[in-house]
Formats: structure tokens, C-alpha cells, sequence
């Protein structure tokens, strides 16, 4: 039930509408600006889900000449396709290029604020609704998810929409919205691993909390459901096929893999589901490990600092009947969101957590609505502190923004493999005579850039994609004239070659070419013999 309390005027009620235009424009225009540059580089799991997308347009299989698959092989880790299907027909019309799949993130992301937007009027009105979508359009978690070109921001945005969509049926009692939800839960099944576990648990928590509702319409609610089974069945017939294929990477970061099904595992659950609650993870620090700069902006938590204190305020409005039914559902959402992520190693996970995003913005509008609604205060007091939370976001989201378009894409560039486009249009200036190319095997997943920045034909590489290559991220060691493997030995075998070394060891004859970081530090070297 939306609360009802301190109506907006028609006035500003037309404010609030005017101000959801403006900030879903703002949160786009974020979202594809500068795509090619900022971050600097490109991801090797970026080029991954581009070269797929390129390969399934032009030949309808995978890179590896899988037929429309339900399980993209990329690098032996079994992707959901959802992101890369819906990547085709973006580098269809504008080529394979790393903008080009970048903004099928960036699409996904504006999808999700959209339906930020939609579930903040449904829950808190228009001036909720506002709320929430400026701080999702400024979020740090939100913009940099929906500029990487990754399949998690898939997975929000279907979770979203699928709920929103579930508001709306219960609103406005059309069994229509009842079954796009159904097809979203569904299409979700496919968006990244995690949802498996949420979809059903999500969808066991709104039968829960609105159970009159369905009891009222058994019938449609029962077809809904269905409709998300008939989704799930080729999953689950694949699973049970290849399990041991598509299971292999929660294999390697499960917590059972390490700590087996005992009372320690149980414990790591337990402090990885408290770890995706703490301070320092959403509002102080964020994400923090290996390659943190590849996932996380340094400096900022995964949410802004302001947010933190609407959240509190969201838990005080627990003791409004207005807002209990709402603040039920988005902590329900919440905690839900962490378990897939707790039970896997390390925790917390910004990526596997990517379902929380919604909801932790969600609370963050509802704490303000609260106060702005708490009738023990008087009104020029609640406007003033609502105003001055709503102010700290705007400053500390427009800081974000301005490192995130300026010094983070020079400090995130090693972790985005920034020079391997240099490297591949290196290699072709200096090929005199189709002499092979040997590329140093410290670079993580080296072969993909060369079949992305080449656009190199999808089915001759799938008529000579090896077969062995079948162990979880194993590597590809060769294909047409490109050698993955360490370039010294090669130098000493080969009559002639062209050479890539990493940035460190000695050289066995003075470097052809040189390539730089953007800060100046060298990155790799090339040698001609």
C-alpha cells in the first residue's frame, strides 16, 4: 500500500514528475557517455561477451559453434546468454567495438533506472519515485555496472522490472501485468547464476506478503508461476545433462568447495550474508580485494554516504502501518539479494550482490518520504533535514561522477588490459609476411582480443577453436598465426616472429615498439626478428 500521508500539492506533484524526466535523462546521458574511453581498456570478460554476440549474429552459435545456446561456453564458465543475444543486434548496427557492448550495458542500466523510477511512485508516489531515481542515476554501484559490459546489470534490471510489473497487477488487478512479471522472473533465469537461487526464493516472499491478493485470483497467480517453470525447464534439463560444466565455476568460489557441508561453511555463510551489511561495504568503502579497481571506483562505498542515514530512517518507519508493508518487502529483497553472493567466496561480492541495488535505493527514498511525513516534527524542520540529505547525495554523486569521468580511467586502466588494442594494431603494422605472432600467456585470456579487435571471422575460428581447451578458464594456445605461450622459448625457435613481452624480464634483442599505461609505466613490449 502506497503511504497516503502529506499529499503532495498539484503544484508540486508537477514538479516531481517534471524532475523524473530530467534525472532519467541525466541518469542515460551518464550511462553512454564516453563509453570507448572511460574505463580506459577493455575487460577480457568485455571482449568475451562482444566477440559471442559478433560470433551468434554472424553464424548463430557461440564462439566455440555451440547453436543458440542456453549456456554460453566463453571461457569454460557457462555464461547465461541473455546479455549477449541482446548485444547482436547493437554491434549489428554499429560494429564490434568496445562501445558497442558497453552501451548493451548501459541499454540494461536505463532499463533499470526506468523501473527504479516505476516501483518508487508505486511504493512512495511521484516524489519517492524521484527520489530513488536520483540516487540510482548517481549511484556508485549503479553507473559503473551500467558501463561494464557484463551481464550482471541484466540481472537487476529483470529482477526490477519483474517486480514492478508484480506491483501493478496487485494495484490495479489486470492479470496482464501478472504474467509480463511472470515473463520477466523468467527472461531473468537467463540474466547471470545468481538468480536460480533468488527467483524462487523472491517470488516465495511476495506470495508471502501478499497472499490475499492471490488468494483472490489462485488461478492466474498458478499460471504466472508456470509460466516461470516452462522458463526454468531447459535449465534445468541442461543442468541435469551438464552439470558438472555449468556448476564448475561455483564450484571453484563455493564455500562448500573449500569448507565442505559442515558447521564451518555454515559460519562463512553466516559472515559473508553480515559482510554485504556492513558500513565499510556499502557506504565507506566498497569493494575492496583483487582487481578492485576493475569492479569497484576507489574511494567511495557501493552506495553514497548520505544513503546512510535514509536507511536508518527506513528502519525507523517500521513503526508506521503505512510503511510497514513497503519496508517488509525491499529488507526481504535485500537480505535475499546477499545469499547467493554469501555462499560464495569472497564475500562481499559487489557483482553477485548486484540485486540489492535496487532495494537499498528504494529504502534509502523511502527513509526520506518518512521523514518528510513524520507529523511529530514540525514541517519546516522535516523539509529542512530531508532537503539537506537530499543535497549531501547530489554533492557527494556529483564528486563520484567527476572522478569516475576523470582520474579513475587512468587508475583503472591495468585492471581493463589497457593495451591490447594497441598490441593487435601493433602486430598488424609490423607483419611483413604473415610471420607468426606470440603473445605473452600473462595476460589474462590473451586470444580473445585478438579474435575481438580483428574482427576475425567467427566460423573459421569455430572450425579451429580447440577442442582439448575444455578445463574452467583454460586457454586457448593458438589459432591461425597467433601464439599464446611464453614469447622467450618461441624467440629462441622461431626464424622469425613478432614478439609480445609483459613489462618485466629481460628481452633477447632491444624492443621494436614499446607501449605505455596512461600514467607512463610500460605495459608490454614488442620485438621484431
Amino acid at each position: 500500500m502506497q503511504p497516503q500521508a502529506g499529499l503532495p500539492s498539484s503544484k508540486s506533484r508537477l514538479f516531481a514528475v517534471l524532475a523524473l524526466a530530467i534525472l532519467l535523462i541525466t541518469g542515460a546521458a551518464l550511462r553512454v557517455a564516453a563509453l570507448g574511453r572511460v574505463p580506459l581498456g577493455l575487460n577480457q570478460d568485455e571482449a568475451c561477451n562482444g566477440y559471442d554476440a559478433y560470433s551468434l549474429l554472424r553464424t548463430g552459435r557461440d564462439q566455440y559453434g555451440n547453436l543458440l545456446p542456453i549456456a554460453v561456453r566463453a571461457f569454460n564458465d557457462y555464461r547465461m546468454p541473455l546479455f549477449d543475444y541482446s548485444l547482436v543486434p547493437v554491434i549489428g548496427v554499429l560494429g564490434l567495438k568496445p562501445a558497442s557492448v558497453r552501451l548493451g550495458a548501459a541499454l540494461w542500466g536505463i532499463a533499470d533506472l526506468t523501473a527504479i523510477a516505476l516501483l518508487g511512485c508505486l511504493m512512495l508516489g511521484v516524489r519517492g519515485g524521484a527520489i530513488a531515481l536520483l540516487l540510482a542515476a548517481l549511484s556508485p554501484w549503479h553507473l559503473h555496472l551500467s558501463r561494464f559490459g557484463h551481464e550482471a546489470i541484466t540481472a537487476s534490471a529483470t529482477i526490477s522490472w519483474a517486480i514492478a510489473c508484480f506491483l501493478l497487477w496487485q494495484r490495479r488487478r489486470r492479470s496482464g501485468w501478472l504474467m509480463l512479471s511472470a515473463l520477466c522472473f523468467g527472461l531473468s533465469l537467463y540474466a547471470y547464476s545468481i538468480t536460480k537461487l533468488f527467483v524462487p526464493a523472491c517470488m516465495s516472499l511476495l506470495a508471502i506478503l501478499y497472499w490475499r491478493d492471490i488468494r483472490r485470483d489462485v488461478v492466474k497467480a498458478l499460471g504466472a508461476a508456470g509460466i516461470v517453470i516452462l522458463f526454468a525447464a531447459p535449465e534445468v534439463f541442461l543442468l541435469w545433462r551438464e552439470g558438472a560444466k555449468l556448476q564448475a565455476r561455483f564450484a571453484q568460489v563455493s564455500i562448500f568447495s573449500q569448507y565442505g557441508w559442515t558447521l564451518r561453511a555454515a559460519q562463512a555463510f553466516l559472515t559473508g550474508l553480515a559482510n554485504h551489511f556492513t558500513a565499510n561495504f556499502l557506504f565507506i568503502h566498497g569493494q575492496g580485494g583483487f582487481a578492485a579497481e576493475l569492479l569497484h571506483v576507489p574511494g567511495f562505498g557501493q552506495l553514497l554516504m548520505a544513503q546512510a542515514g535514509m536507511v536508518v530512517l527506513a528502519l525507523l518507519a517500521l513503526q508506521d502501518v503505512r510503511y510497514r508493508e513497503p519496508v517488509a518487502l525491499l529488507l526481504g529483497w535485500v537480505v535475499l539479494a546477499a545469499v547467493p553472493a554469501a555462499l560464495t567466496i569472497p564475500a562481499p561480492h559487489m557483482l553477485r550482490d548486484v540485486l540489492a541495488i535496487t532495494p537499498w535505493t528504494l529504502l534509502s527514498a523511502l527513509g526520506v518520504m518518512f521523514l518528510i511525513d513524520f507529523a511529530d516534527l514540525p514541517p519546516i524542520v522535516r523539509r529542512t533535514a530531508a532537503g539537506a540529505l537530499i543535497l549531501a547525495a547530489l554533492w557527494q554523486g556529483g564528486r563520484f561522477v567527476r572522478f569516475y569521468f576523470g582520474p579513475y580511467a587512468s587508475i583503472a586502466a591495468r585492471s581493463y588490459q589497457y593495451g591490447m588494442e594497441q598490441i593487435v594494431l601493433a602486430t598488424q603494422q609490423l607483419s611483413r609476411d604473415r610471420e607468426p605472432v606470440v603473445i605473452t600467456p600473462r595476460i589474462n585470456q590473451p586470444y580473445i582480443y585478438f579474435l575481438f579487435y580483428l574482427r576475425y571471422p567467427p566460423a573459421l575460428f569455430q572450425s579451429e577453436a580447440p577442442r582439448e581447451n575444455v578445463a574452467l578458464f583454460g586457454r586457448v594456445r593458438r589459432f591461425d598465426r597467433y601464439l599464446f605461450e611464453d614469447p622467450a622459448q618461441a624467440f629462441a625457435r622461431l626464424e622469425h616472429g613478432i614478439f609480445v613481452f609483459p613489462d618485466i624480464g629481460d628481452l633477447p634483442a632491444p624492443p621494436t615498439l614499446s607501449i605505455r599505461y596512461p600514467n607512463g609505466q610500460l605495459a608490454y613490449r614488442i620485438v621484431v626478428k
